[in-house]
C-alpha cells in the first residue's frame, strides 16, 4: 500500500524515510499477519541489511481497517518500526525507529477507478551512540538520550483512471523536514518538497508502458545516499511485461 507508483520516495512519506542510510532501505526479516473482513496485524522481526546472518533484532508493527464506506474500500492503518540491530551499509549496529499513519481508498468517480493515498511518517535523531537507519541526515553520533533533528514527511496522491484498462494518470506532492541542520545552533527545517506525475498506458494484456516524472524543491537539496548534489528533477520510463 505504500507504492502506487515507480517514484515511491516521492509518492510515499514512509519509503522517504525507510530508503536512508547505507543499505538503501534494504532487510531482512520474517513477517507474521493475522487478516479477517474486518482488517489485520503484521508483526515482523528483521534486521536493516540484506543477509549476512544479521540478528533480527528490529521489529515492525502495523495494524489497519479495512472497511468499505459507500462502495469505497478504504484500508486506515498505523505502524511503527523500533529496535536496533546491524547495517552492512553503516559496518554498524544501527537503531531502526518510524511511527507512521496511513490512509488509502480505492473507488469510481464518473464510473472510472480512483485511487487516494495519504501518509504521515515520523524518524528521530539517532540516540544513544547510534544512528537512525531512517534518519541517515543526522550525524550518527548524536548525544546520548538525543531526539533532536527528527525527520518528518507527509504525502498525498491520486491515482484516476482516464480510459479505463487503457490509461490512468497520477499526481502526488510530498513535502519533507530532512530534520538537516540549515544554520547555526542546531536549528531544524531544511525541506525537501516533491511533485509527482504519473502515467501507466496499457499495450497489450499484460504489458504497460510507465511514465513517472518528480520535480523536487525546498532549501535543502535532494541527497542521494548522503552525496551533497541538488537533483532538481527525475524522469523515469520503464516498460512492463509479466504472465
Amino acid at each position: 500500500s505504500n507504492r502506487w507508483a515507480e517514484h515511491r520516495r516521492d509518492i510515499s512519506a514512509i519509503q522517504y524515510n525507510a530508503d536512508r542510510g547505507g543499505d538503501g532501505g534494504a532487510a531482512t526479516g520474517v513477517a507474521f499477519a493475522v487478516q479477517n473482513d474486518m482488517g489485520f496485524i503484521n508483526v515482523s522481526k528483521y534486521a536493516a541489511t540484506q543477509g549476512g546472518g544479521s540478528a533480527l533484532g528490529s521489529t515492525y508493527l502495523r495494524v489497519a481497517a479495512t472497511p468499505t464506506v459507500g462502495g469505497w474500500a478504504m484500508v486506515v492503518g498505523a505502524g511503527n518500526m523500533s529496535g536496533e540491530s546491524y547495517s552492512a551499509g553503516a559496518a554498524a549496529a544501527v537503531k531502526t525507529e518510524q511511527t507512521f499513519v496511513d490512509f488509502q481508498a480505492q473507488g469510481e468517480v464518473g464510473g472510472k477507478e480512483l485511487g487516494v493515498y495519504a501518509q504521515y511518517a515520523a524518524a528521530p535523531a539517532g540516540k544513544d551512540g547510534l544512528q537512525n537507519a531512517y534518519n541517515s541526515t543526522v550525524a550518527s553520533a548524536a548525544p546520548a538520550g538525543s531526539t533532536t533533528n527528527d525527520r518528518s514527511a507527509i504525502s498525498i496522491g491520486a491515482d484516476y483512471s482516464v480510459l479505463p484498462h487503457v490509461l490512468s494518470v497520477g499526481l502526488a506532492y510530498r513535502t519533507a523536514d530532512t530534520g538537516r541542520t540549515i544554520t547555526a545552533g542546531n536549528i531544524r527545517g531544511a525541506k525537501n518538497d516533491a511533485i509527482t506525475v504519473t502515467a501507466v498506458y496499457d499495450l497489450y494484456q499484460n504489458v504497460a508502458l510507465h511514465a513517472n516524472y518528480s520535480m523536487y524543491s525546498g532549501n535543502d537539496t535532494n541527497r542521494a545516499a548522503g552525496a551533497a548534489v541538488a537533483q532538481k528533477n527525475l524522469v523515469t520510463l520503464m516498460l512492463e511485461a509479466a504472465w
